[in-house]
């Protein structure tokens, strides 16, 4: 809440501004604002200015909802929390000395997506780390999804109660992992493109 808060606070700031600056007509000084402004509002700039102990200091600060679940990674964690009554979505922070971090967009690739009757699952990679997280619809159990490959490739899946989502995180796989469900599996690489 105080995310948004701070957001809006900058743009009447910039908006104030614009209006004394508009009066000189200085269209220079109005596009460099304008840059400024949707720079800050756009990136995380609290990584630079805050620190916070716990994923949920900072979901507090930067998300609305109840955390259901943190799934932590080595070098990131995924909190899967309720936005309304029913609606369940996630958001991904990085771990950096000792406190966490809000991660661009652009940091989180999906490297898998598959719909078919078992369900929906995704499979999400955060950049420069082996964390790998799954997100789940599906009409199975959690204890049913498997990633079978490597033997050096853990899981930790996680149902919400009551409902049919699921969620883990798989701390590394390679070209001959895939991913089983139930009593089938799916001989789709789960590898990241080059």
């Amino acid at each position: 809440m105080l995310y948004i808060i701070i957001r809006l606070l900058i743009l009447i700031f910039a908006v104030v501004i614009y209006k004394s600056l508009i009066k000189k007509r200085t269209k220079k000084t109005l596009l460099i604002l304008c840059i400024i402004v949707l720079a800050v509002i756009s990136l995380p700039f609290e990584n630079l200015l805050f620190r916070f102990d716990t994923p949920e200091k900072l979901f507090n600060y930067s998300q609305n909802g109840q955390i259901v679940d943190v799934v932590h990674g080595e070098d990131s964690c995924m909190v899967y929390y309720e936005k309304n009554q029913g609606t369940y979505s996630r958001v991904i922070f990085r771990k950096k000395d000792n406190s966490y971090k809000m991660i661009f967009q652009t940091d989180i690739s999906t490297v898998y997506d598959r719909f078919d009757s078992s369900g929906s699952f995704k499979i999400y990679h955060i950049k420069d780390t082996d964390d790998y997280y799954v997100s789940a619809t599906c009409f199975v159990g959690a204890d049913e999804i498997k990633v079978i490959g490597s033997s050096n490739v853990d899981t930790d899946f996680r149902q919400i109660e009551g409902t049919n989502f699921i969620y883990g995180y798989i701390n590394s796989f390679n070209d001959d992992c895939y991913l089983s469900v139930g009593d089938s599996a799916s001989n789709e690489n789960l590898h990241e493109p080059d």
